[in-house]
């Protein structure tokens, strides 16, 4: 290889090191670790998050496969000390975060995932250190300097998953709509959720631009975690990527719940939905022009999420102010 073009190689890698989100971890684990209570010994679930912390310089100076099992550990442990710190003295099978109370996964890989929806949603409230937050968030809060939840918003959830931003949103005062496709979630979990905690309505729905029944490909493993058949399929994704049980689920637009419904308006829109994210906002035009509400919108799914979802939200709205940090957009009307 020519020598020009090593060098310019080199100096993309490397600016894609400075951009990228493991060095982001990197300088808010360092400023973590001049606090003078690093490693906080004195607090169990800050010690914990101090060794997730402790990884972030093995993934990036050497690789994230190494740290994979190292963090499957770390993520038990500390689920048992949840368990340990956190079960509802009424009912075993609940947690309860100062009043956020959530049902207990009932696999091991649904013990995970919520371990890791913990530390992104619940890290100011468990671990009360702003520079360690920073150092443990995976794919970033949902709540983020002009976008946070009020009490008294309508708060859309769009891909609920088993509730807890909505039982965040309800413990802030708020009413929720909680949007999800798949039966077995709402069965095995956001009923109990919503049981537990004021002002959460289900909606047996999947948000996108259009209404109707569509077929879904539910993950083997994950059963949280699905996406739109024909949709992911259109994306380039091969069927074993796309997971490998069938199921039906009814769609239909935000536009059209909320005329439906006499919803008054939408505060709040928050979604993480295996990147139907663009679809969700192309059926809530309508909502996004007339009501502004704040977003907080995953963007990893797909390459081009951060071009696209820009795009829609200002042709809704030119007057929206957008961010991006972590895995996330946010987005608000001053």
């Amino acid at each position: 290889m020519p020598i020009a073009k090593a060098m310019d190689k080199l100096i993309e890698m490397v600016d894609s090191r400075m951009r990228g989100e493991l060095f982001r971890k990197m300088r808010y684990y360092k400023l973590a670790k001049r606090s003078p209570e690093w490693p906080y010994s004195e607090n169990s679930i800050q010690a914990f998050a101090c060794q997730m912390a402790k990884l972030v310089p093995w993934a990036y100076y050497f690789t994230s496969i190494s740290v994979k099992a190292k963090r499957r550990k770390l993520l038990d442990n500390i689920y048992e000390l949840l368990c340990d710190r956190y079960t509802l003295a009424e009912d075993k099978s609940l947690f309860s975060f100062s009043g956020i109370v959530l049902p207990k996964p009932a696999t091991l890989v649904d013990k995970r995932i919520l371990v890791w929806e913990l530390f992104d949603l619940l890290a100011p409230l468990l671990i009360k250190s702003d520079s360690l937050c920073f150092a443990v968030y995976d794919e970033g809060p949902y709540e983020l300097g002009n976008v946070k939840i009020d009490s008294g918003d309508i708060i859309i959830d769009c891909g609920a998953n088993m509730g807890l931003f909505s039982a965040i949103a309800s413990n802030k005062g708020a009413i929720s709509y909680a949007f999800e496709p798949f039966e077995y979630v709402i069965e095995t979990y956001l009923l109990k959720t919503a049981e537990c905690n004021p002002n959460i309505n289900i909606c047996n729905y999947a948000l996108l631009d259009r209404e109707g029944q569509l077929t879904f490909s539910q993950d083997s493993e994950l059963h949280t975690v699905g996406k739109i058949t024909n949709l992911a399929k259109t994306e380039g994704e091969t069927p074993e990527a796309v997971g490998n049980t069938e199921v039906l689920v009814q769609a239909t637009t935000l536009d059209a719940y909320v005329e439906k419904n006499n919803i008054p308006r939408v505060d709040f829109i928050k979604a993480d939905i295996e990147g139907a994210e663009r679809y969700m906002l192309r059926g809530s035009m309508k909502v996004l022009e007339r009501f502004a509400p704040k977003l907080a919108i995953c963007t990893y799914h797909l390459p081009d999420d951060p071009k696209v979802l820009r795009e829609i939200i200002l042709e809704a709205n030119p007057n929206y102010v957008i961010s991006e940090q972590f895995k996330k957009m946010y987005a608000y009307v001053p």
